[in-house]
């Protein structure tokens, strides 16, 4: 019998966009959960079983010429395995993340809400759980 530790079933694609006349997306990483799962009794000499079951990681596809004139940011990105919607974040430079769009199902998003010159930050989270 095992009893679920922890789990962060979740892949995360980060990139950041330069907004000042132009635009330059990266990929900065990938980050990826586990299940990590132990015997209820507690008892064997056994470390914990780890058992991944992660959605695909997104990958995004290239994006030319972004943002159009009105400050529009359009991100595209491959569909992802083993997953039931995608999460998106942003960060402005100095900022903290926020989530801007939850249970996203596809794999397009537009952000009309980008206001100001600077650096924009977005992490693409695929969840399967």
């Amino acid at each position: 019998m095992l009893k679920k530790l922890s789990k962060s079933n979740k892949r995360i694609l980060l990139v950041f966009v330069f907004i000042f006349g132009f635009i330059s997306i990266y990929l900065i990483g990938s980050f990826v959960g586990l299940w990590l799962f132990a015997p209820l009794n507690g008892g064997g000499g056994d470390p914990p079983t780890m058992y991944a079951s992660l959605p695909g990681t997104p990958t995004l596809n290239v994006i030319q010429p972004n943002p159009d004139t009105d400050d529009i940011i359009t991100l595209d990105w491959s569909d992802s395995l083993r997953l039931w919607h995608y999460n998106v974040w942003r960060k402005v430079s100095g900022g903290s993340w926020d989530i801007i769009k939850i249970a996203l199902t596809s794999s397009f998003f537009i952000d009309a809400a980008t206001k100001s010159n600077g650096l924009y930050y977005y992490k693409i989270e695929a969840v399967n759980n």
